[in-house]
């Protein structure tokens, strides 16, 4: 087996919407890796295609209209989710703000600056509500920012890497793992695993994953799988890669998803974990737009089945509440499909779905629902619901 032992994810989005499922070769195989499940999509070989309804990701829908207090009012952000609370890290510059599961807006979390508990840009954030805990991971830095549910600065966590560029982490069980883009001779660990103290369990060195100081690359952590998953994109500079499981007990990060181009030159990809059932393969073409400026072009997605490995080019179409629209595969993390929709938006979309001869009554009630009230000044609007297991 070639250099499989790099890592890789994309922070890009597309769509390839392709034709009906056939049969043919599976296009995947499974080798085993001291004793460990590897997966090797042999792209090449990948033929058919396939639509992956949402309603066999997603266990039920569930829609929350914003506040639009003026506090409150936001242009979109990454969304996190706790039993009761729904926190945002909004893309502009402006604090992360705080709402409870019905969209009430309740208070902004820390604030933008260079003060204590300050910050500029967000990289991660998790509420842990069980502990009255808000977690927030700046860029480039040596602590994890901790707050109380009511918004008080709580004693940072120091981290076992004093520098961690466009970090991800979770925190489960009072132990905090933590990625970070492995910069050739400026950062120490890939990934590692400490407590909200100093004790640091386990650690993997960063230098055998060293990629070049280049911030158009991304780490990626998505919490869909049995351990903690993590893969490393590289934009101008794709390599022969895999997707990892971080063992933290054993300090080891297992090999659990590759692709075999079948060509000497690799093209951009990032590898993901979609779900506990789905691998997926997303592949695209870099396009210069500008003089300095490049973007992906020409999206593809293979989707990878764990049971009975077979792979097929796939897209993923919403049959919830937006009849036939596609979803994107980052609309899933941490066991959650989350979409942030600005309100004029999702109101346009919606008009449009209540046009179809086709939608079910249960639809089209959910629909006509979400309408209602609906205005296109409206803040926000978070459509959520819990992945099937």
């Amino acid at each position: 087996m070639k250099n499989r032992l790099l890592l890789a994810v994309s922070a890009c989005c597309g769509w390839f919407l392709a034709g009906s499922c056939g049969i043919s070769d599976p296009g995947v195989k499974v080798e085993e890796i001291n004793g460990e499940k590897l997966y090797v999509c042999e792209v090449n070989k990948v033929k058919d295609s396939m639509t992956l309804p949402l309603s066999e990701l997603v266990e039920s829908l569930h829609i929350v209209k914003l506040d639009t207090a003026r506090a409150a009012l936001i242009k979109g952000g990454v969304v996190v989710m706790s039993d009761n609370y729904i926190g945002i890290k909004p893309w502009d510059r402006q604090p992360f703000k705080l709402f409870d599961k019905q969209g009430k807006y309740l208070r902004d979390i820390g604030a933008i600056g260079k003060g204590p508990g300050e910050y500029l840009v967000l990289g991660c954030s998790q509420i842990d509500e069980a502990n009255n805990q808000i977690y927030l991971l700046p860029w480039q830095t040596g602590q994890l920012l901790r707050y109380d549910l009511e918004g008080n600065m709580l004693p940072p966590v120091k981290l076992a890497c004093d520098f961690i560029p466009k970090g991800r982490f979770s925190v489960k069980d009072g132990r905090l793992t933590v990625f970070t883009l492995p910069f050739k001779g400026s950062v120490k660990y890939l990934a590692f695993q400490q407590d909200l103290d100093t004790t640091v369990y386990s650690k993997i060195p960063a230098e055998p994953y060293a990629i070049p100081f280049d911030y158009s690359n991304e780490v990626f952590h998505s919490g869909s799988g049995e351990l903690p998953d993590v893969y490393v994109f590289q934009f101008f500079n794709p390599a022969q890669d895999s997707l990892f499981h971080y063992d933290a007990a054993n300090n080891r990060l297992i090999p659990r998803l590759t692709a075999d181009f079948g060509t000497g030159k690799v093209p951009m990809h990032s590898l993901g974990e979609l779900s506990s059932k789905y691998f997926y393969i997303e592949t695209a073409e870099v396009k210069q737009i500008e003089k300095q400026a490049f973007t992906g072009d020409n999206y593809k997605y293979i989707l990878i089945q764990k049971k009975n490995p077979r792979a097929n080019y796939f897209h993923i179409e919403d049959d919830l509440l937006l009849k036939g629209e596609p979803v994107s595969v980052y609309a899933f993390t941490n066991g959650m499909y989350i979409q942030n929709w600005a309100a004029i938006n999702l109101k346009t979309k919606l008009e449009k779905v209540l046009e179809r001869d086709d939608l079910s009554e249960e639809i089209r009630a959910r629909v006509t629902e979400t309408l209602s009230g609906l205005s296109e000044d409206d803040n926000n609007v978070i459509v959520w619901g819990k992945m099937k297991k």
